[in-house]
């Protein structure tokens, strides 16, 4: 737990700056594509239009999941720390929910220090209630339960491809992963896709081609 709180700090700066620069190009997507597009043969323009606008309904739809994981983990925290009877039940599953902005320990942090807490004051029952319904239903729950489910409907992304991507990237490129991981599998899928428009299209040219 002190290596987490020393390391959150830069963690933090880490997340806000790349906050900034997605919120910077998701504003000013316009310019930052003419300047990608412009060395780019224009036959392949629709292609890279295509990515684009895939890549900025991503971006938007990762937000919306965050902003969904983080209402369902104050929702199923409220009654869990209503039931083990916690003062400011309220707050702290406001806590929580806030904190489901952090990747990777996410409320986490919160059932930590609040079990430590209870250990140091000699409530291990209590303590170990927080670890076990805690770390299930607030830590873990909401991540494996509305991720999968609303990434079909806003990434457009089967909930086992926004799965792999999201654990993916996490593994390899740290926090930043839990966006570009998922960004990633989006722009193959979409790229997989276009492909297969093209192969399409080339065959029923040679059909008509070999029918004349």
């Amino acid at each position: 737990m002190i290596a987490v709180a020393s390391a959150l700090p830069v963690l933090s700066l880490k997340v806000t700056l790349f906050a900034i620069i997605v919120f910077a190009l998701l504003l000013k997507h316009g310019a930052a594509e003419d300047a990608l597009i412009a060395p780019i043969p224009g036959r392949y323009h629709d292609i890279v239009d295509a990515l684009a606008t895939r890549a900025r309904g991503t971006l938007y739809a990762i937000y919306v999941l965050q902003a969904a994981t983080a209402l369902g983990t104050f929702v199923i925290a409220l009654p869990v720390f209503l039931l083990l009877g916690y003062e400011f039940p309220f707050t702290l599953a406001l806590v929580a929910a806030v904190l489901q902005f952090i990747p990777i320990v996410g409320p986490s942090i919160l059932i930590g220090i609040l079990a430590l807490w209870k250990f140091a004051i000699g409530d291990v029952t209590s303590a170990l209630l927080l670890v076990v319904l805690g770390g299930f239903f607030i830590a873990w729950l909401p991540d494996v339960l509305i991720r999968p489910r609303l990434s079909r409907r806003t990434a457009r992304l089967p909930g086992s491809l926004y799965f792999i991507g999201f654990t993916g990237g996490l593994l390899t490129l740290g926090p930043i992963g839990v966006v570009a991981g998922p960004l990633a599998i989006a722009l193959a899928v979409t790229a997989m896709d276009l492909l297969g428009d093209e192969d399409g299209s080339r065959q029923s040219k040679l059909d008509a081609s070999d029918d004349a």
